[in-house]
């Protein structure tokens, strides 16, 4: 008999109903079936996916916000309900077009290993729940009014090991003058004791504290002891390269480096 057991899509089978053996009786069980593999593998949706929601004051979170994008038009505090009612797959869009806005996650429950993320004027994050956990990447070089930028890059594999002395990116000749606002680094495996990176322009350093990553940590931002810039500017045709100082114990995997600033005319 051509009616399978399927809660996601990838498990029904195209070739039922077999048209020449299954009774026209057990069509209705077909179109159910299909109905809730669709809610099962899309859940939450109220609306059509990515449709814009426009905030004006704190929100927080919740399953029907799934596959949408959250914009908001103040200096707001996105928070959510707990991970574990989210789900595994649930990933939403922050935008913070003008204003500088914090997503804090339910009670002691983490975003990238921190309690809370900033998203800078001007940038977006791609915010993804675990069921247990949240993690979240900024979409890159996003221009946002009088040139403001957040700039990223990364570790090109990012299941690759973090290691000292080895692991860097150059740019050999800088595009266009460049002021720097402030820098973060983030990894998505943690060491368990600190890693430590540096940027250099023109073979000096840019920081006083360089970016440095506790042990057992995900992101500069709760560091001990936070980056601080010896150097704001970057000039057109500087080479600048980014690399590891620091590999703690070898266990790190897949750093990313965000740079918010403006570019100069």
């Amino acid at each position: 008999m051509g009616l399978e057991s399927a809660t996601y899509l990838d498990e029904l089978v195209t070739t039922n109903p077999v048209g020449s053996t299954d009774p026209k009786s057990q069509g209705d069980n077909h179109l159910r079936l299909i109905k809730s593999a669709l809610k099962s593998t899309f859940p939450g949706l109220a609306g059509r996916a990515w449709r814009v929601q426009t905030k004006s004051a704190d929100y927080q979170l919740i399953a029907t916000d799934n596959m949408s994008v959250i914009a908001a038009s103040a200096a707001i505090t996105f928070s959510a309900l707990a991970a574990a009612t989210l789900g595994n797959g649930y990933v939403v869009i922050l935008t913070a077009p003008d204003d500088d806005c914090v997503f804090d996650p339910n009670s002691t429950e983490l975003v990238n290993g921190a309690t809370t993320l900033d998203i800078p004027a001007g940038s977006t994050a791609v915010v993804f729940c675990t069921g247990s956990a949240f993690f979240a990447m900024f979409l890159p070089n996003q221009a946002v009014g009088n040139g403001k930028q957040m700039l990223s890059w990364a570790q090109i594999n990012q299941a690759s090991l973090v290691l000292e002395g080895t692991d860097k990116r150059t740019f050999k000749k800088w595009p266009k003058n460049f002021e720097i606002d402030f820098v973060q680094l983030e990894v998505v495996g943690a060491s368990a004791s600190a890693i430590t990176f540096d940027i250099t322009v023109n073979g000096s350093s840019i920081f006083t504290n360089k970016l440095v990553i506790d042990g057992g940590e995900f992101t500069t931002q709760t560091a001990g002891t936070q980056p601080s810039l010896t150097t704001t500017t970057i000039a057109a045709g500087d080479t600048v390269e980014t690399h590891c100082d620091d590999e703690g114990d070898g266990a790190a995997v897949g750093w990313t480096i965000y740079m918010y600033g403006n570019w100069v005319d």
